[in-house]
């Protein structure tokens, strides 16, 4: 059964789900396509910077659909420090 969770996400990796997941950014209107998101799907805790990751903004809820951990970080480029998600798992 499916479950719905906000998750607050810093500049430190978090791991949103251990496999399949939707996520969504909760920002009001006039920031939700300016706050970018790092991304890696698959494998343990990134590295810091030393891992290939991608830059995303959550502007539209993403799907991630393969059997692998969904790891997300906010970008240093971003004036917050934090930022919420919601996250179906």
């Amino acid at each position: 059964m499916a479950e719905t969770v906000e998750v607050l996400v810093t500049r430190e990796w978090v791991r949103l789900a251990p496999s399949q997941c939707e996520v969504q950014s909760v920002n009001d209107r006039d920031a939700y396509n300016k706050t970018f998101f790092d991304l890696v799907v698959g494998g343990t805790k990134p590295a810091s910077d030393t891992d290939v990751f991608m830059r995303i903004t959550l502007a539209e809820h993403a799907n991630f659909h393969r059997d692998a951990p969904v790891w997300l970080r906010l970008n240093v480029l971003n004036a917050d420090s934090d930022q919420s998600v919601i996250v179906t798992r």
